[in-house]
């Protein structure tokens, strides 16, 4: 239990030191604001109302609360997942190398898809659509990317749009 005392404490104070917010206003919130666990993003729009009253005894603007519920968010986020920044820049690395091998399309009007979702897991997804495949040196690129991300990713599964696999790639 105290673990998680220090955690939610310590998380409201940066959230509140990056918004560049009075001091006390973190203390206000980790005694007013037990909903304010550490552990849950915050609604952007319902959060701002439910700290309405603590910003208001500190005259704390609005736009200073939405930037307090950002900050706090995004260390959620990073408490929940340490990978996700990395994981972020690998999506973008693989779109930048796959852009030269075929187009990226959603919705199934181009070679393949970097499913976005996937990219916040240790196994992320290409869905390659009707009969296009990668050529090997498109996979070679994708292996050297799998290779400079390991230990945040397991594997990299190719799949068509029917679900079967095409290929694993697994860092080395």
């Amino acid at each position: 239990m105290n673990v998680m005392k220090g955690h939610r404490e310590s998380l409201i104070e940066v959230a509140v030191a990056d918004a560049d917010l009075p001091r006390e206003f973190a203390t206000r919130l980790v005694n007013a604001a037990p909903w304010l666990d550490g552990t849950v993003e915050l609604s952007e729009e319902l959060a701002p109302q439910l700290l309405a009253d603590e910003a208001a005894e500190f005259g704390v603007s609005l736009t200073k609360v939405r930037e307090f519920v950002d900050r706090y968010n995004t260390l959620v986020l990073s408490h929940n997942n340490p990978h996700a920044s990395r994981q972020s820049e690998a999506y973008v690395e693989i779109g930048q190398v796959l852009s030269d091998f075929g187009r990226a399309d959603a919705f199934g009007e181009g070679d393949y898809w970097l499913v976005d979702d996937s990219f916040s897991t240790k196994n992320p997804v290409i869905l390659v659509y009707e009969s296009f495949r990668f050529p090997p040196t498109a996979l070679s690129k994708l292996q050297e990317l799998l290779n400079q991300y390991n230990g945040v990713f397991s594997e990299l599964r190719i799949n068509t749009d029917f679900g079967s696999e095409v290929v694993t790639l697994r860092p080395r």
